[in-house]
């Protein structure tokens, strides 16, 4: 397995009522001497906010995508290693084995398509989960694979919009198989019609990802606005949001 070593997930549960933990790596930066070339500022909501750093020529992103509320850093490759272990040093980070012992139940629970005929109850944690291992993951491993295969067949809505929306971290040619499947299959016209978006963007060039590939986060903007119109369906009834995942600047 390939995993995402140009990437530090920031584990954002353990900074709750705490400093930012961006603001942290911004300082630790700015002490070894990086410097701040480009940002959208962290007080922007409706968007994702990014800080661009600048090391002995290399990149370094900061970047809080509020889509799934979540912060991540992006590392160049060229960046030291002695600048990336500071950082992890002194952030709470995802790590793959954490992740997975964390999670060894529901991984079970969404690796195993016998827990999902006996329709698996939907569970919130379910979808950081997912956007994490994306997020993670660089490259096709099968066991994620199977996973992602069977969140998408999950029977929450929610679950299966939000597993597409976290495509958009990895872009693996081997799901467009089971995005095909959706647009063929998938019992809600929105999701079809979402999933038929992604397999458009497959034909680029670089399909991207925010800040790493993409200047302007359009595909960003297309999963809330997907998952806004699936809201819409549901008449925007208090209970109808509890799955979509939405991020609490759209005010709902």
């Amino acid at each position: 397995m390939e995993i995402q070593n140009d990437r530090i997930i920031i584990r954002g549960e353990s900074y709750e009522g705490q400093e930012d933990p961006l603001e942290i790596v911004g300082e630790l930066l700015e002490s070894l001497g990086a410097t701040l070339v480009d940002q959208t500022g962290f007080f922007v909501r409706d968007k994702p906010r990014y800080e661009k750093w600048i090391i002995s020529n290399s990149n370094i992103l900061l970047v809080f995508d509020s889509l799934i509320e979540g912060s991540y850093i992006v590392v160049n490759s060229d960046v030291s290693q002695d600048v990336v272990q500071a950082i992890k040093k002194n952030v709470n980070y995802v790590s793959l084995e954490g992740e997975l012992q964390y999670h060894q139940v529901m991984l079970g629970d969404l690796a195993n398509e016998k827990n999902l005929a006996k329709r698996l109850p939907f569970n919130q944690d379910h979808l950081t989960f997912i956007q994490r291992l994306a997020l993670i993951f660089k490259s096709y491993d099968k066991n994620v694979f199977n996973i992602f295969q069977n969140a998408l067949s999950h029977p929450s809505e929610g679950m299966r919009i939000t597993t597409l929306c976290a495509f958009h971290y990895i872009w693996w040619l081997e799901l467009k198989p089971l995005i095909r499947r959706v647009v063929r299959e998938d019992n809600n016209e929105i999701i079809r019609r979402f999933a038929s978006d992604i397999i458009s963007y497959y034909e680029k060039p670089e399909p991207g990802v925010f800040m790493e590939k993409e200047i302007v986060p359009h595909w960003w903007s297309k999963c809330v606005n997907y998952k806004l119109e699936l809201l819409n369906s549901r008449n925007n009834n208090e209970s109808s949001i509890e799955d979509l995942d939405l991020p609490p600047f759209l005010n709902l």
